[in-house]
């Protein structure tokens, strides 16, 4: 069960994540008119951020603090979110506006990452631990997919669409 409910918790965090990550791209290009360039550099800050805070929080959380640290990550990434609803406009204001909650995410996707981690491989004996971390990288978005998603949706895509080219190959034939 606390595998399982490991799991669970690891599929809604992505899922959110992943709603915020294509929001926000959508939101740089759309509403404020950035380029796919000017949007991805706007953007950076906060993987950026969550990089760094991930890599700290997950050498100093140790277990037992692992999710003190999850749990606090998740309520910062949520007041990330309503920061967004809060401030930003069609006025573009990144440095006042965009920045901050794009930090302020980053680092509670920072907290969050290392705990989720923590707690699934926890709750296993040493013997399933390699079987059972594929499935959990497998819930982690791709970013490279979700922000080509978006220029395409965006209708901004900053490589060129070719109807005939095969991007899942193994799918082929079917």
């Amino acid at each position: 069960p606390a595998f399982a409910l490991s799991a669970l918790s690891s599929l809604l965090f992505f899922a959110a994540l992943a709603v915020l990550l294509l929001a926000n791209v959508l939101f740089l290009s759309n509403g404020w008119d950035y380029s796919v360039l000017e949007a991805g550099v706007a953007f950076f800050p906060g993987p950026l951020t969550a990089a760094i805070v991930a890599g700290l929080s997950g050498r100093h959380g140790g277990r037992k603090s692992s999710p003190r640290l999850g749990a606090a990550g998740g309520i910062v990434f949520a007041l990330s979110s309503l920061w967004f609803l809060a401030r930003l406009d069609d006025q573009p204001q990144y440095l006042s506006a965009y920045l901050p909650g794009a930090i302020v995410g980053g680092i509670g996707v920072g907290l969050v990452l290392p705990a989720l981690t923590a707690l699934a491989t926890g709750t296993l004996p040493p013997e399933r631990l390699a079987t059972t971390a594929h499935p959990l990288l497998a819930l982690r978005p791709r970013l490279p997919r979700a922000a080509n998603h978006a220029d395409v949706l965006s209708g901004r895509s900053a490589l060129p669409v070719r109807p005939d080219l095969q991007l899942h190959p193994r799918r082929a034939g079917a």
